[in-house]
């Protein structure tokens, strides 16, 4: 019954506002409880009240087609949605700068620490090991489409996995090599009889006085053949002309033999030549000198370092990425990256550290900016390509072999003659194909520290003036994954400028610092990594292809050679405004 009695005076409360006469309310009520349904009344309207508005501001802050949701929704996967916005971005403007001028698909990489351009310094032009422990890394693609150099060395893993490689004989090969072996048994047999027929018994003073060897019947006449007639059946006398018939039949049998045989030796001196020049690269098997006593496995195809120094210096090898944050007095600021499709970001999106301070996003340097456009630059586009040295036909030089891992690729799980993955310890599954452990940057497109160009709109001068003070170091963080500032030990605040026009705009312009204290050596200098071209050996292509069981995936070889280093040779991009 109370609640009936409520009713109707929230009704008149809502209907006609607070000044309604209570005279109106039916039934006798005490001036008490009138009072307490009065502010329930009201408590009622505040809470509507506040949901229309929360609802009417969250419509505000979504912009284009994005649905209602909540905040939560809304903020969760943020980072993830900047970062492919910005790689996106960066992934165009290479491609319209140096178009197919690169030896492969670009992916932007993420590596704080930068790329050691110097290559050889030194009187005795040492190789830089940062440079080869950079390109001797493996790299990890995260679900954004990004790479991280992984800090783990691949020739270290490619030795490991040959230490669980066998060489093995099909059995059809091994059923070749043993009927070959007993036609052979059979012919050496008929060549010491016909010797023995047309010439004389072999007595064993005889093979033992020739240091034939084997030290045998048919030892000793391969030995009599070799030295008196070269080696050449058809230099026999006329009157040796059964020997002379069956020696070129065991001839032709032995070769057969020889060539399966060798195989599996060869094969075995191959995986051992391998492994050896990747654990202990030296200056006999081809490794590099990277001091005095000390080697490192053979990257080649780097060009000169006067070459990566023209290419680093040319500021009209460029390209540049913008995006711009508006709403940022709201939770929720929106983000357009190069013009994309505008959507909803978190305010720390965009980190700035100060010296002396604790990374702050870039909102709360902002001086209540309404609106933030940030412009990099990325000057003196270079491209840097090295391979793995191949491992030398002969065996003496080089490391890496295409030929074994691709046999491991494609003969592991079958019953064909090859390189096979045994153990537990590596699976090819894991290994091998795209988005696999076994991926390296084949070239890398580097620059200069980049240049940012910060345009706060609607911003207190002031405030914005009070953090960023000419000649003070700052480092940038977006979406948590990209860095500037980190190569050059900050970017220096260069010049603040303030605009007096109708959006009150201050412009602060970030670079690599113009006065370094001291000077650094040639080997630590390092340049900004935008990104490059990953393989994932063997050279290989995955076709979907079933084997005689009927359930491994096999792989079809794209390529036979190693593949050639890719040298600076192509024309500087040409830049427009």
């Amino acid at each position: 019954m109370w609640l009936e009695a409520l009713l109707p005076i929230h009704r008149i409360v809502f209907d006609r506002g607070l000044g309604v006469t209570l005279a109106k309310v039916s039934g006798s009520l005490s001036k008490y409880i009138l009072i307490i349904l009065l502010v329930i009344a009201t408590v009622s309207l505040l809470l509507i009240g506040g949901r229309m508005d929360k609802d009417a501001s969250q419509t505000e802050i979504f912009l284009g087609d994005h649905d209602n949701h909540s905040s939560q929704e809304t903020i969760s996967g943020v980072d993830d949605c900047v970062g492919q916005e910005f790689a996106c971005a960066l992934q165009y403007q290479v491609s319209q700068v140096l178009g197919s001028q690169l030896d492969g698909p670009f992916t932007v990489i993420v590596y704080p620490a930068g790329y050691s351009y110097f290559v050889n310094y030194g009187p005795n032009s040492y190789y830089n090991r940062a440079t080869l422990d950079l390109v001797d890394q493996l790299v990890v693609v995260d679900e954004n489409g990004v790479g991280i150099m992984s800090g783990s060395s691949f020739s270290n893993l490619y030795q490991n996995i040959l230490r669980n490689v066998e060489f093995k004989m099909s059995a059809a090969d091994k059923d070749s090599i043993n009927t070959t072996l007993a036609r052979w048994n059979i012919r050496s047999q008929q060549v010491v009889t016909s010797y023995e027929s047309e010439v004389g018994l072999i007595t064993n003073d005889q093979i033992m006085q020739s240091s034939c060897f084997p030290p045998t019947k048919i030892g000793y006449v391969e030995h009599i053949i070799q030295t008196k007639y070269d080696g050449d059946p058809m230099k026999l006398p006329p009157t040796l002309a059964g020997l002379q018939s069956a020696y070129q039949e065991f001839l032709f049998i032995a070769d057969t033999l020889k060539i399966l045989t060798n195989r599996q030796i060869n094969a075995k001196q191959q995986l051992t030549a391998s492994i050896d020049h990747t654990v202990n690269p030296s200056a006999m098997n081809g490794g590099i000198q990277i001091e005095g006593s000390s080697y490192y496995v053979a990257y080649t195809g780097f060009p000169v370092v006067n070459e990566i120094l023209s290419y680093l210096d040319d500021s009209s090898n460029e390209l540049k990425v913008s995006w711009e944050l508006n709403n940022l007095l709201q939770a929720q600021p929106a983000q357009s990256v190069d013009g994309s499709t505008v959507f909803l970001t978190s305010p720390d999106v965009i980190s700035i550290v100060f010296e002396g301070n604790k990374s702050k996003s870039l909102q709360c340097w902002s001086g209540s900016a309404s609106r933030i456009d940030v412009d990099i630059k990325y000057p003196g586009i270079t491209i840097i390509s090295a391979r793995p040295a191949p491992l030398s036909v002969d065996l003496t030089a080089g490391w890496y072999s295409n030929d074994i891992l691709t046999d491991v690729v494609q003969k592991t799980g079958t019953s064909e003659t090859g390189f096979h993955l045994t153990g537990s310890q590596y699976s090819i599954d894991k290994l091998f194909g795209p988005g696999k452990k076994v991926a390296i940057v084949k070239t890398f497109v580097i620059s200069r520290e980049p240049t940012i160009q910060l345009t706060f709109y609607d911003a207190d001068p002031s405030e914005v003036t009070s953090m960023f003070k000419e000649g003070e170091l700052v480092k940038m963080q977006l979406a948590g994954v990209f860095y500037f500032g980190s190569t050059s030990g900050g970017l220096e605040v260069q010049k603040v400028d303030i605009s007096e026009s109708e959006q009150k705009q201050v412009i602060v312009k970030l670079g690599p610092p113009q006065k370094i204290n001291g000077t650094i050596p040639p080997q630590y200098q390092t340049a900004y990594i935008i990104g490059g071209v990953i393989i994932y050996p063997p050279y290989v292509t995955l076709l979907p292809k079933t084997n005689s069981e009927g359930s491994k995936t096999e792989w079809s070889k794209i390529q036979n050679e190693e593949p050639q280093s890719l040298q600076m040779n192509f024309k500087r991009p040409f830049i427009t405004s």
